[in-house]
């Protein structure tokens, strides 16, 4: 099933998606957008825009009072 799940995302949210998770393993938090954008040398909003996709889709998600 994950597999499947994954094939609906692009290449580049498929691996926005595993440095945030492998990210969020080794730091017990979130990374920020600017440190996405520049392990993947693209712009904050490019790098906003693959979250809001993946957030979208269920495949991440927000927690209020979390930073």
């Amino acid at each position: 099933m994950h597999n499947m799940l994954i094939k609906q995302l692009t290449k580049k949210q498929a691996q926005v998606l595993d440095y945030v998770k492998k990210f969020q393993q080794k730091h017990n938090y979130s990374p920020a957008l600017s440190n996405i954008a520049e392990h993947f040398n693209v712009s904050i909003p490019t790098i906003h825009q693959h979250i809001d996709y993946l957030k979208r889709k269920g495949y991440l998600k927000t927690q209020k009072g979390v930073k």
